[in-house]
């Protein structure tokens, strides 16, 4: 297991188990979309809940937006020249895309 993560994140575990575990927390905005499709599906009269979730929703996509603008300035980018230095181009340009598209 060690390997993979020694590979994906140059040489640093611990900071890629770290950017792994952002990354997957990032996702609750899906939770909350799929949510609210479910309510736009089964809603029959106004309810606060579903104003709460669409509010939910906003946040957790700026936050989001602004958490991988800062994982690609400030943790992603700085790394260039060691994930240069250990050959893992192709490792660094996928996590840039991966963060950027």
């Amino acid at each position: 297991h060690d390997a993979g993560a020694h590979l994906a994140g140059a040489g640093d575990i611990n900071w890629v188990t770290w950017l792994s575990i952002v990354g997957y927390t990032s996702e609750v905005s899906t939770v909350l979309m799929n949510y609210r499709w479910y309510l736009l599906q089964t809603l029959e009269e106004n309810w606060i809940g579903f104003g709460m979730v669409n509010i939910s929703i906003v946040i957790s996509w700026a936050a989001r937006v602004v958490l991988f603008a800062y994982l690609l300035i400030w943790e992603i980018a700085p790394r260039a020249a060691v994930y240069a230095e250990t050959k893992q181009v192709l490792t660094y340009s996928v996590m840039v895309l991966g963060h950027f598209v």
